[in-house]
C-alpha cells in the first residue's frame, strides 16, 4: 500500500506540475 501511495503521489505532483506550465505558457501567449 505504501508504494502505491508513494506513486500516487508522484503522478499527482507531475500532474500539477505539468498544469501549471500549461497555464504558464497560456498567461505569457495572452500577456504577448
Amino acid at each position: 500500500l505504501k508504494r502505491i501511495r508513494m506513486g500516487t503521489l508522484q503522478l499527482g505532483t507531475l500532474a500539477v506540475g505539468k498544469v501549471r506550465e500549461l497555464r504558464r505558457d497560456e498567461v505569457e501567449a495572452l500577456g504577448s
